[in-house]
């Protein structure tokens, strides 16, 4: 099985005719039919009823296309997120500060951050005070 076959699944619960659904992804009819066969035996369930005028989804069928649906919709943002990461606009960003930065520095830079880099999540303590160093 693979993503392509579940968007022609998909394709097909959506039209509920095999050969709409087979013009609608640019393939033939015959080729759609078989892509459904070979994944009904791969799944190891009936997912469509099928008659000479209707095809209507199954138990099994109905719950298998609310499942492709929600992998598909994951697999979207996983790709969007992986793209974030990659260009720095995703993540954790880490900010130290003293005290005093806490209450007039950090705030604003924190908005900052957050307006321009909403995926972005601050992470921040405080340094311990360096009053000792002379």
């Amino acid at each position: 099985m693979d993503i392509q076959q579940i968007k022609n699944f998909l394709a097909l619960c959506e039209t509920l005719n095999f050969r709409k659904a087979a013009e609608q992804i640019n393939i033939v009819q015959p080729a759609l039919s078989r892509q459904i066969q070979l994944l009904e035996n791969e799944v190891g369930a009936l997912l469509f009823n099928r008659s000479k005028r209707t095809v209507t989804l199954t138990v099994a069928g109905i719950f298998f296309k609310k499942e492709t649906n929600r992998i598909l919709q994951d697999l979207d943002k996983t790709i969007v997120r992986t793209a974030q990461l990659h260009n720095g606009e995703a993540g954790e960003i880490k900010v130290a500060h003293s005290s005093s930065a806490m209450n007039t520095v950090v705030p604003s830079f924190l908005i900052k951050v957050k307006d321009k880099w909403p995926q972005l999540k601050p992470l921040y303590r405080k340094l311990p005070i360096l009053s000792k160093l002379k």
